[in-house]
């Protein structure tokens, strides 16, 4: 059957079919192994993950902790907080030449999972007295985290002199569930 073709005929005939059995080839092994190949090499990455997972784990739960700390400064344990702040806010003004001027009850909003109590209050006094005083709620007494402090200076027309006062605010959390004695 070949016998009939010329050399030049043959080798093309030959590169032909040569290229069909690459196609073929690749088509139906090399592929596959390819695929394979990729396959185990994600596999390969699972198990370093899942290797790596309880070294992981620890390092997230230590972040959680670390986080948990930070927030339990500022978690409310019932309305006494109220009652202590206004002890703190107070017994710091006697003893510190500072007038406490408002302090209206507790604002609750509500969040998903929580609940943020606050608490604005008005002090009247030196620069220096006020930011020692919000040192001692946030810093010393951790009653909670100061969120605000807006100096203000005004003319007190009574007294006939100028005079410093601060709005405070104060908020503390209290995760939902936690009953308030």
């Amino acid at each position: 059957m070949f016998d009939n073709l010329s050399y030049k005929q043959k080798n093309k005939l030959l590169i032909v079919v040569a290229v069909l059995l690459m196609i073929l080839m690749y088509r139906f092994a090399i592929s596959n192994t390819l695929q394979l190949s990729e396959s185990n090499e994600e596999l390969k990455l699972s198990i370093a993950k899942g290797e790596s997972a309880p070294t992981n784990i620890l390092k997230v739960k230590a972040q959680l902790i670390a986080i948990d700390k930070q927030l339990n400064r500022y978690l409310a344990k019932s309305t006494l907080d109220n009652e202590y702040l206004l002890e703190v806010v107070s017994d710091y003004c006697q003893k510190n030449k500072v007038i406490l001027r408002e302090f209206p009850g507790v604002d609750v909003n509500q969040e998903q999972t929580y609940e943020v109590l606050t608490n604005e209050f008005v002090v009247e006094g030196d620069f220096e007295s006020i930011n020692k005083l919000l040192y001692t709620i946030e810093v010393i007494e951790q009653v909670g985290r100061i969120s605000s402090a807006e100096y203000f200076i005004f003319k007190d027309r009574e007294r006939r002199k100028m005079v410093l006062r601060a709005k405070v605010v104060v908020q503390k959390l209290k995760i939902q569930g936690d009953e308030i004695s």
